[in-house]
């Protein structure tokens, strides 16, 4: 199905969302009780589930935004994201094909092997759940491991960290902005792990 605007596009973006979060959801094995995930909810996150997951994307857009500006290129204007105040539209962009690969993987293999447990979450003052010191410094040391893990990457015949990846990935789009090469190619996590 081909978009012919913005919003025609979140819509098929929306119910792309909705079907991933509810596979997503069946890989969960851990008790379901407690890890209790019936859809992506954003402001503020209301289960466990949904407080990792914010928590893995704010730090993977941080690292988005290093490298775009590591690149040279303006982090606040994007192309699929729209402009608003403080936030950098283009690393929002770029860092979509990192989300299921980096942090869904992370954030089911924290819960299912129980290194992260509902034991490490509380709720503040406002009633967001969030995770208490102890359970943050393990997630900070899961996503940092995680991002130097090493993986191939197709485009190059190389292997290299995921951190590395995210830089090669800004860098191949820049190169297409600037006209040096014809096609983005978005990078494809099982043709890393086919490559290896």
């Amino acid at each position: 199905t081909s978009a012919r605007s913005i919003e025609n596009l979140n819509g098929h973006e929306g119910a792309a969302t909705v079907a991933y979060f509810k596979a997503f959801r069946g890989a969960i094995k851990a008790d379901r009780e407690h890890w209790k995930f019936d859809s992506r909810q954003y402001h503020p996150p209301q289960d466990p589930v949904n407080a990792l997951l914010s928590l893995g994307y704010t730090l993977l857009y941080n690292d988005l935004c290093a490298a775009v500006n590591l690149v040279g290129l303006d982090p606040y204007m994007g192309f699929y994201h729209q402009p608003r105040h403080g936030h950098a539209a283009l690393a929002s962009d770029l860092m979509e094909e990192h989300r299921a690969p980096l942090i869904d993987r992370m954030i089911l293999t924290a819960i299912n092997k129980r290194m992260i447990t509902e034991a490490d979450f509380e709720r503040d003052a406002e009633g967001r759940i969030q995770l208490k010191q102890d359970g943050l410094k393990c997630f900070f040391s899961l996503y940092a491991q995680t991002v130097q893990e090493q993986t191939f990457y197709p485009y190059s015949g190389v292997r290299t960290s995921y951190r590395q990846v995210i830089e090669l990935q800004v860098r191949h789009f820049a190169r297409v902005l600037a006209g040096e090469e014809p096609v983005y190619h978005p990078f494809n996590a099982e043709a890393a792990v086919n490559g290896k």
